[in-house]
């Protein structure tokens, strides 16, 4: 017989359905079987054939079954075919799989030899290097003596640059100090002016032309200029304003003590000495509204004005006499 068909009766036998039938069938077969033999008549043996005759084609199966065994071993043929196919791509992909396995070999010898020489020219480059970086070491250690056997000579000189350097710092803070201090005081002199009441600083634009601060400051320092601003003020406490009186006193020490200090070599004016308390002299002081015509002075609203070198009194102090 085929080996296919051994396989596939092989297969048969093993199927569970299969085995259950065979097995129902024997117990049918072994309930309905008579206890002993006979001897028949030879009549009763041809009887007794022609009633097995049916059994045994009972045993072998009907058409039906016939009809699905054939449908089964159909089934068991196809799927052996399938499992022929599958096996022929298993061993097609194995057969990929092993020239691709060959592949990666022969990729990764390619790449662990390159890897070894590329290990063996960097190894090469690091003992070059180290090489190199020991002429430069004993270089730079040459350098660095001859260096700092010319940086101890001059650490001296340096030191003494930086004291001078310090001491020239120092002054010019100094310097920077009092050029502040001479703004700040350019700058509320000014500010002073400013604040004057409008009528009062209008009077006194013929004697600053106070447009800006520097217009200011010229024409402020100017000597005939103080002279003339003593006698505005004078004119102005005479008719009664002395709201301005302490701008006014603060702008004439500004001026006075700028002319007498930065502008000459000697002092030119003087302040009148007027104390309150003094006898009021009409010939020495002048008398601001509200005053007695004889007393004490009880307040000095406006300093008066001589000239150091002839000590002749240019414009006398307005004061307030009595009460």
């Amino acid at each position: 017989m085929d080996e296919h068909l051994l396989a596939l009766f092989k297969a048969l036998l093993d199927d569970p359905d299969i085995q259950a039938k065979l097995q129902h069938i024997v117990s049918t077969a072994q309930q309905t079987a008579a206890p002993a033999p006979t001897l028949p008549k030879p009549q009763e043996e041809e009887t007794e054939k022609e009633a097995k005759e049916p059994e045994k084609r009972t045993w072998w199966g009907g058409d039906a079954e016939k009809s699905q065994l054939k449908r089964r071993v159909s089934e068991l043929e196809a799927q052996a075919r399938q499992a022929q196919r599958d096996l022929s791509d298993a061993n097609r992909r194995a057969d990929d799989f092993e020239a691709q396995a060959r592949q990666a070999q022969r990729d990764l010898s390619e790449a662990k030899r390159q890897a070894q020489d590329t290990v063996a020219s960097y190894r090469r480059q690091l003992a070059e290097a180290n090489t190199q970086l020991q002429t430069v070491r004993h270089q730079c250690e040459e350098t660095l003596r001859l260096k700092e056997n010319e940086m101890l000579g001059t650490i001296q000189s340096v030191q003494d640059e930086r004291d001078s350097a310090r001491s020239a710092q120092s002054a010019a803070e100094r310097e920077l100090k009092a050029m502040r201090d001479e703004w700040s005081g350019r700058q509320r002199v000014y500010d002073c002016y400013l604040g004057l009441s409008p009528q009062f600083r209008n009077s006194l634009e013929g004697v600053f032309h106070g447009r800006d601060l520097w217009t200011f400051l010229v024409n402020g320092v100017q000597r005939d200029n103080l002279v003339r601003f003593l006698e505005v003020c004078n004119a102005a406490i005479m008719s009664g304003r002395e709201n301005d009186v302490a701008a006014m006193n603060e702008l004439f020490d500004y001026f006075f003590d700028t002319i007498n200090d930065a502008l000459s070599a000697s002092p030119i004016f003087g302040r009148q000495e007027v104390r309150v308390g003094d006898r009021f002299d009409p010939l020495q002081h002048a008398a601001a509204p509200g005053s007695r015509s004889s007393g004490h002075i009880t307040r000095i609203l406006l300093p008066g004005l001589v000239f150091v070198a002839s000590g002749k009194l240019k414009q006398p102090a307005v004061v307030q006499v009595g009460p």
